[in-house]
């Protein structure tokens, strides 16, 4: 089993170059559709509107903000709860490649178990190999592998 030591330990030996996380443009508009068969849309909110900031290892972020100014929607946008209407959001595997999660698609996120919480949220399966080999963000080992 992968500790929250060891995973901390991973992040010590990425290189500091690139940030762990890396949000660029992200946006987020609702439509606001009229009433009516043909539902056009009259309006849009914008909850999140170009959004950007950089999260090296080891740091944490905290989103403040009124109620009503988009923190939980860029959280869910950035997690993939919800997807971005626009942006960038890069994150930096163990192995230092960088994946686009707002452009990744459904299929390549895999939600872990209560256990794999010492580090990561989520995997990333790599889109050439037809998900095959999963790499956990974060450092960790694989599921199932000696630690």
């Amino acid at each position: 089993m992968t500790t929250v030591a060891d995973s901390r330990e991973a992040l010590r030996q990425l290189p500091d170059r690139e940030p762990l996380l890396r949000v660029r443009g992200l946006c987020k508009y609702f439509p606001i559709r009229g009433k009516g068969i043909l539902g056009k849309v009259v309006a849009t909110v914008r909850a999140v509107d170009d959004m950007n900031f950089d999260l090296q290892p080891g740091e944490t972020l905290g989103l403040v903000g009124e109620s009503g100014s988009g923190k939980t929607t860029a959280a869910r946008c950035i997690l993939r709860a919800l997807s971005p209407t626009a942006g960038d959001v890069h994150f930096r595997q163990a192995d230092g490649t960088s994946v686009n999660l707002a452009t990744l698609p459904e299929r390549s996120l895999k939600a872990l178990g209560p256990d794999d919480f010492s580090g990561s949220v989520f995997f990333v399966e790599s889109p050439d190999d037809g998900g095959r080999h999963r790499r956990r963000a974060a450092g960790d080992s694989p599921p199932g592998s000696a630690s």
